[in-house]
């Protein structure tokens, strides 16, 4: 990607760049979304498209991984349907305004629980609901437990559910969602994000017309 080596250059070469990627995403999956958001940013505040941007740090990490990973990536870890894998075990998480735990349900044993920061305590109650999901999937210990497997992770958050999947516009949540990703990737485990709703049925992510 000659671009990386300049300090700017036309943002017509990047949406090039990004317009190819998204021409793969029935191959690769919603990834494309997740791993751009920063470059679709920088290329909406240029003014002309014979302008020239320079790249954030965010853009510049997004262009560097799929340099390094485009030839090798397979599948996308996130899963819709739970009736295509077999699922190995089932998590549940939970998030109010001053802390959140986890849970394995089959063996009813609390996996996580910390409590919120004051900045994270401030924040929506999507962002606490995914930070959960974070400080889980980007846990070693849990990665390593884990490692190889497919998990049901269930959340009464819809917009948690949908965002997993799609990644997020809110730099704050996409990083996060970014992190799980690669965290996932990395220890070889698939996840189906199932919303619980309020009359405590589950709802599996294609079924929320994702």
């Amino acid at each position: 990607i000659k671009f990386l080596s300049l300090k700017n250059f036309p943002v017509r070469d990047l949406a090039s760049f990004v317009g190819k990627l998204q021409s793969l995403r029935l191959a690769i999956g919603p990834i494309i979304s997740i791993m751009c958001k920063a470059l679709y940013k920088v290329i909406s505040l240029a003014p002309f498209w014979s302008s020239f941007v320079k790249l954030d740090s965010n853009a510049r990490f997004e262009v560097e991984w799929w340099r390094d990973n485009l030839q090798y990536f397979s599948s996308y870890p996130i899963v819709l349907d739970d009736t295509s894998v077999h699922v190995d075990c089932r998590i549940s998480s939970d998030a109010s305004g001053t802390g959140y735990f986890v849970v394995n349900l089959d063996r009813s044993v609390k996996l996580k629980s910390e409590p919120f920061t004051l900045f994270e305590s401030l924040q929506s109650s999507t962002y606490r609901e995914l930070r959960a999901l974070y400080r889980t999937y980007t846990d070693p210990v849990i990665l390593k437990k884990f490692a190889g497997l497919t998990l049901c992770h269930y959340t009464d958050s819809k917009s948690v559910a949908n965002i997993l999947y799609k990644g997020s516009s809110i730099h704050l949540l996409n990083v996060m969602i970014r992190e799980i990703f690669l965290s996932l990737r990395n220890h070889v485990i698939k996840l189906v994000p199932f919303w619980v709703s309020r009359d405590n049925n589950f709802i599996k992510l294609a079924d929320l017309g994702s």
